[in-house]
Parts: structure tokens; sequence; C-alpha cells
């Protein structure tokens, strides 16, 4: 008789305790749950339907603890524990701390687990799931479509995909490599990658700035550091003799600043909008600047614009002697120096007109020069009309003509 009520005793409290796991499983995963998946939300109070009454001399058959390196066909009605096994569930319920469940039409409670959900509901609090059209209430964790099953995630240390060129990656969609395959990117047009590291993989770049990423164990950061060029200006440096337009060009995505007065640009600086007019000798200073990184360096142009005027001379009686040399009037109104590389007069009739100087000469900002270069033309000159023309090249190359003419009349 004592050895009855012993059995009877230790029975009753094998039931009472799985009764109590059972229930401390069923309330744990539901607490705090948000809702996302499939185009629909739920409330954040959503649970499951509440698992069949279960007949005391059947629980011992149905809940089910499976450990790591185990495999489990789950079948209705049955709670499983999952603690790092494999379980193919048909209809069971499976709280999942850290193994894998294919999920066929039943309940995964998955905390830190991979579930390929089927048509089954997940409570996914920080594990991956890839869905196939089952119902997901997901806290932290991934939903995966089914077809990156096969595949590590890509993540980046930083938003950094809109200076990015991504082999097959679509915009505003997670990147993924499928295992075995490799991933191709490089900078965009007017960015540099400064550096790159991956925490899974092998990273190798050309000369040329691409980069594949390959031989992934696991989902990856890729870490990359990313500068914008500095701002291409359509001028050189050097002198012109008219005004000019000036356009300045940088990387998608980036915002010019510039400054006109030699300080340097920063984001309180102009703001460029299209093409500027130079009338004057000017600095040109500009960076670019694009969201979450580094401003560029600085480009830089000086810009110098010479007024030039070359002088008139009145007419003349045949057999005049001499007539006195005219200043050609040079002007620099900017605020930087502007050179002349050299002077020449041309023409068919060039070597009737005497030019003081062929060399250059710099002319200092806010001067103007009329001491320098002087014309006349030669004396004793036959009836007739003479014309040549002047000709300044700056250090740049720029070239600029300007006509000269002298008439001879008959007494």
């Amino acid at each position: 008789m004592e050895k009855r009520t012993k059995l009877w005793t230790m029975v009753l409290s094998i039931v009472l305790l799985l009764s109590l796991l059972t229930a401390t499983a069923l309330a744990a995963p539901l607490t705090n749950i948000d809702t996302v998946g499939n185009g629909e939300s739920a409330s954040p109070d959503a649970s499951p339907k509440p698992a069949k009454e279960l007949p005391k001399e059947k629980a011992s058959e149905l809940i089910v603890f499976v450990q790591e390196n185990d495999t489990l066909y789950a079948q209705p009605e049955s709670v499983v524990f999952n603690n790092g096994g494999l379980v193919y569930n048909n209809g069971a319920t499976v709280y999942n701390n850290a193994g894998t469940v294919y999920n066929n039409s039943g309940i995964a409670y998955n905390n830190n687990g991979t579930v390929y959900a089927n048509g089954g509901v997940v409570y996914n609090n920080s594990g991956n799931v890839f869905n196939n059209g089952a119902e997901i209430y997901s806290q932290s964790g991934e939903v995966r479509d089914i077809a990156m099953a096969d595949a590590y995630k890509i993540d980046l240390s930083s938003d950094l995909r809109a200076y990015l060129n991504i082999d097959n990656a679509v915009d505003g969609q997670d990147i993924y490599v499928k295992d075995g395959e490799s991933l191709g990117f490089s900078p965009k047009e007017g960015y540099n990658i400064l550096s790159a590291n991956v925490s899974s993989g092998d990273l190798i770049s050309n000369k040329f700035g691409n980069y594949t990423l390959s031989n992934l164990t696991e989902d990856a950061v890729l870490n990359l550091q990313i500068k914008p060029l500095p701002p291409v200006m359509s001028l050189e440096n050097g002198t012109y003799f008219s005004s000019q337009k000036l356009t300045i060009s940088a990387g998608e995505n980036a915002e010019i600043y510039y400054t006109t007065d030699g300080s340097e640009p920063d984001e309180s600086s102009l703001k460029y909008s299209g093409p500027i007019a130079i009338d004057r000798s000017t600095a040109i200073k500009a960076v670019a600047v694009s969201r979450g990184l580094e401003v560029s360096d600085i480009s830089s142009a000086n810009i110098g614009i010479l007024e030039v005027t070359v002088p008139e001379f009145e007419k003349q009686g045949e057999g005049y002697p001499f007539i006195e040399a005219l200043p050609v009037t040079v002007k620099n109104s900017g605020t930087i120096e502007a050179e002349i590389a050299n002077a020449e007069i041309e023409g068919d009739n060039a070597e009737n007109f005497v030019l003081t100087h062929h060399s250059g000469q710099k002319i200092a900002a806010g001067r103007t020069m009329d001491d320098y270069w002087t014309i006349r033309p030669e004396g004793g000159l036959k009836i007739g009309n003479y014309n040549a023309k002047l000709v300044f090249t700056s250090v740049n190359g720029e070239r600029a003509e300007f006509k000269l003419s002298f008439t001879v009349e008959s007494k």
C-alpha cells in the first residue's frame, strides 16, 4: 500500500510539473509583440489560438524536448520545446530557442532560431524567418523571402548605398549574397572609398576602385569610409580677356558650397545652383557636401579677367615724319593677380606697327597698367590703309586679338 501511494504521488508531481512548464512557455513569448508581415496588421496583444486541452494520460507523450543535433517530425497537438535541434512542424506548437523549425502549418515561438514558415504563425523575437506566406508577429527579428534561405545578408555600417554602385542590388531592398557567390561594388562617380573591411568573408579591390566580397560564412557587416571628391571647375586657373561663366560639378546626391572672397567654404557659404558669371578677377573655392559623409577637400580656381584697350591713331597726311607711341591700357579690377604671357602684332601690315615689349607681365589686383606696352605706326608710310592686330596670350593659353588701324592720306 505504501509503495502504491508513493507511485501515485510521483505521477501527480510529473503531471503538475509538465503543466507548469507548458503554461510558462505559452505565456512567455507573447509580451510586447509588435506586428508586421504580409500587408496585414495584428494587435500588439495578439496571441495564437489556445492549445487544445490534452488528456493527462497523453501529456507525457505529446510534450517533447528536442536537444542539439536531434531531429523531430512534430505532429498536430504536440508541444515541442526546441533548444537546438531540427523540427519539421506539421501542426504542433514549437517553442524555439536556438534551433531550426520548418513550420508548415503550426505555431512557432521563435526566440533566437531560424524558422522556414510555409503558412503557419510565427512569433519572432530575434531570430530569422524565411517567410513563404506565414503570418508573422515580429518584435526584433528579421523576415526574409524564402528565396534568400541560402543567402547571407550584408548590412552597411551606415546608410551609404546612395554613394555606391552595387551589383544586382535594388534600391530600398536588403542586400544578400547567395552561398558560394560573390558581391561586387564600387563608388559612384564623384566619390572615393577611403577604407573598407567586412566582418565575414574576403574583400579585395583593384586599382580602379572596384571591390569584390566573397567566401562569406555568415551574415556580415560591411564597414566603409566614403568621401566625396572635390568639385570640378569648368575653367582652369588663369587669365581671360572677357567675362566668363563658371560651372561646378560634384557627385550624385552632393551639394556644392562656394566662396569668392578667398575664404574656405563650408555649409554656411553660398550654395551653388547654376553657372556663375565672372566679370572680374576672382578666386573661387568650393566643397562637396553629402549627407553622412565627411566634407570633400577644397577645389579652387583663380580666374583673372583683364580689360584691354588698344590705341586709336588719327589719320596722317602723306610724308609725315613720325607719330608718338600710344599706350595699351590693361585693367585688372578683380581681387587676384592676372598675368599676360606675351604680346605680338600679327596681320598683313604687322611690320608697319612698332610694339615696345613682346614679353609678358603680371597685373596686380585692382591695378590698371598703361606704361608697359605701347604701339606706334612706322614713319613715312605711303598713302593707304594699314591694318593689323595686337595679340595677347595668357599663361593658361587664352588668346585675345585687338584690332589696329592707321590711315595715310594725300596732302
